[in-house]
C-alpha cells in the first residue's frame, strides 16, 4: 500500500501538465493567428491602395488583394465553423488553430484552400446534390484563381523585349504613377514634360520641368533609349539619361532603372 499511494498521486497529475501545456500552445497559435490576420489586412490595404507602378502590374495586385481578403475572412469563419458543434476544449480548440495559422501562411495558394475547403464541406454533406455542388464550387475556384495568380505573377516581371527597332518607340510614352510624359518624334527630338527625378535623376528632389533635346536607340543585351537634352542645361544636371527597352507582359515600357536579378522595374514610362 505504500507504494501505489505516489503512483496514483503521480498518474492523476498528468492530465492537469498535459492540459497545461496544451492551453500555453493554444495561447501562443492565437497570438499567432492575430498577428498573422494583422499581416493579411496589411498587404491587402497596401495592395489595394500601392499597387504595382505599371498598369500590366496591377492583375498581381488585385490577386495578392483576394489572397488577404480570402485569409481576413475564410480563415476565422473556418475556425468557427469547426468548432460550431465542439465545446471550446482544448482538445479541440489546438488542431483547428494549427490548421488556421497554416492557411494564414499558405494564403496566396488560396484557389487550393478553397478545393480543400469544398472537399471537407463535402464529406459533411448529407445529400449527393451538396456534395458535387460543393466539389463544383471548389473545382471552379482552383482553376480560376490558379489561372488568374500564375498568369499574373508572369505579367509582373519585366522581360527581354527582343529585336527592337526606332520605328517601334515613337509616340508618347506616359510617367507609370506620375505626371510626366515622353514624347519621341521620328526626327530624333524628344520632349519630356513635367520631368521629375523618377524620370530624370539628376533633377533636385521635389522638382518638376519640362525638358527637349535628341534620343536614339542604342542595341545591346538590352536596347535603350538615349535621351540627349538641349544645350543650355545646368552644369550640375547629368548630358544625358538613358531607358531600358522591357517587356512587363505583352506592353513595352521603358524603364529608368531595371533590376534583373529580381525582375523589376521601379520607375519609368508606358504606353
Amino acid at each position: 500500500m505504500t507504494w501505489q499511494v505516489p503512483v496514483a498521486r503521480q498518474q492523476s497529475g498528468l492530465p492537469r501538465r498535459q492540459s497545461g501545456w496544451r492551453w500555453a500552445a493554444i495561447a501562443g497559435l492565437s497570438v499567432v493567428t492575430f498577428l498573422g490576420l494583422l499581416v493579411a489586412t496589411l498587404i491587402g490595404v497596401a495592395n489595394a491602395f500601392g499597387p504595382g507602378p505599371f498598369p500590366e502590374q496591377y492583375p498581381y495586385s488585385h490577386y495578392l488583394v483576394a489572397s488577404a481578403l480570402w485569409g481576413m475572412t475564410v480563415v476565422p469563419g473556418g475556425i468557427l465553423l469547426a468548432l460550431r458543434h465542439r465545446r471550446w476544449r482544448s482538445e479541440a480548440l489546438l488542431p483547428v488553430l494549427l490548421g488556421a495559422d497554416l492557411a494564414l501562411l499558405l494564403a496566396i495558394l488560396w484557389p487550393v484552400e478553397a478545393l480543400l475547403l469544398a472537399v471537407g464541406l463535402a464529406l459533411r454533406a448529407r445529400r449527393a446534390r451538396q456534395r458535387v455542388g460543393a466539389i463544383a464550387v471548389g473545382a471552379l475556384l482552383l482553376v480560376a484563381g490558379g489561372w488568374w495568380g500564375l498568369d499574373a505573377y508572369a505579367r509582373q516581371h519585366v522581360r527581354d523585349p527582343g529585336p527592337v527597332v526606332a520605328g517601334q518607340l515613337t509616340g508618347t510614352w506616359h510617367e507609370a504613377g506620375g505626371p510626366g510624359a515622353l514624347e519621341l518624334r521620328a526626327d530624333g527630338n524628344f520632349t519630356l514634360r513635367h520631368a521629375t527625378p523618377g524620370l530624370d535623376p539628376s533633377l533636385p528632389t521635389g522638382t518638376a520641368t519640362d525638358e527637349a533635346g535628341t534620343w536614339m536607340m542604342q542595341d545591346g543585351d538590352v536596347p535603350s533609349v538615349l535621351l540627349t537634352p538641349a544645350r543650355g542645361r545646368p552644369a550640375e544636371l547629368s548630358d544625358l539619361f538613358a531607358f531600358d527597352v522591357q517587356l512587363i507582359g505583352p506592353a513595352q515600357v521603358l524603364c529608368l532603372q531595371t533590376d534583373p536579378d529580381e525582375g523589376r522595374c521601379p520607375s519609368g514610362l508606358h504606353r
